[in-house]
């Protein structure tokens, strides 16, 4: 209980600190005006890695009343990619989508999944089989590699949506339903835990001009709040327990959808209310959360799982956010040199 309280401290206000001290040199001014902005995006993503690390450093502890904060962080990712997905489609069409995609998602995945495979050679009997696999994304090393497969089944769905089915608006959510069944009938339970967020962030973002008053309605997302944490009192039941996976993952499923849409909310209203360092530091870490997602894994396993002390703790925190940070960097300087690459033969 003390290295998780430690690794709450840690977390929460190093990144809140540090990103914050990085936002004030920059002078960085939070844009809260309007519904969903950027900032309020990247502050909600920032939320999510944080409660997403801290549930996967309490399962090192084995305190599982941190469980939840996993998926409900995820929920938090899947929606916003949905919901930028859609945005960015009104504005550009599918100009760039799979470069683009590759780019920003699959090519850090990559990296981080070549590393961890190294780590892992000594037990892998297969190394070639398994680097395709993990290539493929048909199984991926990386602990939490199943993020990715879960993403680019939705990315592939946008597509197939928009090549196919662009002309006939309703259809699109026929096929988004067939993969969400199908994902509920044959996926791990991870992938049943999400079968509405990504979905819904598009239908959000399609629907935006209507909804917005909604995203203003803090009595809304209370709601939200009570029924999701309604639902984990609730599966805390053993007949609940005890009920087929289906139903049972189903229920999850709420679960992290109404927490997810209550943090939406939450942040949507109060970004301009609550202290300024706070927000710019989640606003920071939430631009290289995709990173620290991928990273973070990587540290536990070869730093925190294999020695856990007060120090190991810091020093994973500082070589996450680290590496996250380089790899950021790097990622963004090589989409800048391919696309204004692009650019300058067009011109």
């Amino acid at each position: 209980m003390r290295y998780l309280l430690c690794s709450l401290i840690i977390v929460i206000f190093g990144c809140c600190f540090a990103g914050g001290f990085f936002g004030i040199l920059k002078k960085q001014q939070i844009d809260g005006h309007g519904m969903l902005t950027k900032d309020t995006t990247n502050v909600c993503k920032g939320f999510a890695i944080v409660i997403i690390m801290l549930a996967h450093i309490s399962n090192l502890f084995n305190i599982r009343y941190m469980t939840p904060c996993g998926a409900w962080g995820v929920s938090i990712f899947l929606f916003l990619s949905g919901y930028g997905l859609e945005l960015s489609y009104r504005k550009n069409g599918l100009k760039d989508f799979v470069k683009k995609r590759l780019l920003t998602a699959y090519l850090p995945f990559v990296v981080i999944e070549l590393i961890t495979i190294v780590g892992y050679f000594s037990s892998i009997d297969n190394i070639a089989l398994c680097v395709i696999k993990s290539l493929l994304l048909i199984e991926p090393i990386h602990p939490y590699g199943w993020y990715m497969q879960c993403l680019f089944i939705y990315y592939i769905t946008f597509y197939i949506s928009k090549v196919f089915f662009v002309d006939t608006k309703w259809f699109k959510w026929v096929v988004y339903l067939i993969v969400s069944l199908l994902t509920l009938c044959f996926l791990r339970s991870l992938f049943k835990q999400q079968i509405f967020t990504f979905v819904l962030g598009v239908f959000v973002a399609d629907n935006k001009e209507k909804l917005v008053k909604y995203f203003d309605s803090i009595k809304l997302f209370v709601l939200f709040f009570i029924i999701g944490f309604f639902m984990i009192a609730l599966r805390q039941i053993n007949a609940i327990r005890l009920l087929p996976d289906i139903i049972y993952n189903l229920l999850i499923s709420i679960e992290s959808t109404c927490l997810m849409l209550a943090t939406m909310g939450a942040f949507n209203v109060l970004i301009n209310k609550l202290p300024g360092f706070m927000f710019i530091g989640l606003n920071k870490v939430g631009q290289i959360s995709f990173e620290l997602y991928l990273i973070h894994a990587f540290v536990i396993i070869f730093i925190l799982a294999k020695n856990l002390t007060y120090l190991n703790i810091l020093i994973f925190f500082i070589v996450s956010i680290l590496t996250a940070i380089l790899f950021y960097i790097l990622r963004t300087k090589l989409l800048n040199l391919i696309f204004k690459s692009k650019k300058a033969c067009r011109d």
